[in-house]
């Protein structure tokens, strides 16, 4: 009897331990900036095994969310409701077994700041630009943390509404503490805040540490913001002042030189403008010239008829050259009859001498008839 027992009792163990199913180990969570991830381990990963994540709202149903292998994590980002809290904690299920859920007891977690979890979340300040201003001020800006934490998304016109509370909807109340000293109050509803603050001018660096709340959500500062201090311009040295005074003494002096010797140098009378040499002038005489053209008139004869003396010819050509052209025009008179030509000079006396006798009278006809005159003589060279 006692031997048949026996494996009816080694049936049983076996059912026992194939039904039994480890638990997850090192649950963890991470809420921070609105991003939730639940991570866990497992030993020997069992051939068609999950896990499931439990869910528990406080104020909503019950929620599972599934995990296929060889993932041991879960994205719960959409558990941030500031409004509200959670308790959360994972199973690992092969067919219809299940193991106990870990932790024991769960993790309850919840971005108010002043609910009564397990585990708190908040938000990081986003970066901040500290800038100094004149008459001892610094200018604080940085990107709201609404903004800022939901990838950059503007907030809507309906979420930009005036802070009337500590507590009022999307609006960020922060606390300044300039240099561990200074605290200042502010807040912000625009998608850029923007706070100017006194500080005392005896400081060359300022740092900031802010820390506020939006929506009921902590927003805390990681590190301190400091202002660079303003850059010292080095004074210029004695040598370089004395160098650019000794330039512009110079360049002065030229100046006034130059001004001075153009004023000596310039004459105290105008000269009349027809004792100007230039363009101008040599343009009249060209005109002049062109007006009228002098016609040159040569003797009948080969030789002149009546001699003229050297006063005559100088008196002549003196008057010429100073008076208008005197037209002197010669008639002759020729008898075929008589071998002689008589040659009258209008505006001279005749005096008996000084004519020529006329030889070869016919031949010269002659060749005349030949040769028409064009109205002057040749003269032979």
């Amino acid at each position: 009897m006692a031997r048949s027992r026996s494996p009816l009792l080694l049936l049983c163990c076996l059912a026992v331990i194939s039904a039994h199913v480890e638990p997850p180990t090192n649950v963890s969570l991470q809420c921070h900036n609105l991003h939730n991830i639940l991570k866990w381990d497992y030993g020997i990963l069992l051939p068609g095994i999950k896990f499931k994540v439990n869910i528990r709202p406080y104020d909503s149903e019950h929620q599972v969310l599934w995990v296929e292998p060889p993932t041991l994590q879960a994205d719960l980002s959409f558990l941030s409701d500031p409004f509200s809290s959670y308790l959360i904690d994972v199973a690992a299920v092969v067919g219809e077994n299940e193991s106990i859920t870990a932790p024991t007891d769960g993790i309850s977690f919840s971005y108010f700041q002043d609910m009564q979890t397990i585990q708190k979340c908040s938000l990081d300040l986003p970066p901040v630009n500290v800038t100094n201003k004149p008459n001892d001020e610094i200018l604080l800006s940085f990107i709201h943390p609404l903004r800022y934490h939901k990838q950059g998304r503007n907030l809507s016109d309906s979420q930009k509404k005036t802070c009337l509370g500590i507590r009022s909807q999307h609006c960020f109340n922060y606390e300044i503490v300039v240099n561990n000293q200074n605290e200042h109050h502010a807040w912000c509803s625009e998608d850029i805040c923007e706070k100017t603050l006194p500080v005392n001018p005896s400081w060359n660096k300022h740092c900031v540490n802010i820390t506020g709340e939006v929506d009921l959500m902590a927003v805390k500062s990681t590190q301190l913001y400091c202002s660079m201090p303003a850059e010292e311009i080095p004074p210029m040295p004695n040598s370089y002042i004395y160098i650019i005074i000794g330039v512009l003494s110079c360049v002065t002096f030229v100046i006034v030189a130059i001004f001075f010797y153009k004023e000596m140098t310039r004459p105290s009378t105008k000269f009349p403008l027809s004792l100007v040499i230039g363009t101008k002038s040599r343009n009249r005489a060209e005109t002049f010239q062109d007006q009228f053209t002098v016609a040159a008139v040569e003797p009948s004869s080969p030789t002149p008829l009546l001699p003229q003396s050297s006063e005559e010819s100088e008196s002549s050509s003196a008057g010429t050259s100073l008076a208008e052209p005197d037209f002197h025009l010669s008639i002759v008179v020729s008898d075929r009859e008589q071998d002689e030509s008589i040659v009258v000079d209008e505006g001279h006396e005749n005096d008996g001498h000084g004519y020529m006798e006329g030889n070869n009278l016919e031949e010269d006809e002659e060749d005349e008839t030949e040769n028409p005159s064009s109205g002057y003589e040749k003269r032979n060279a």
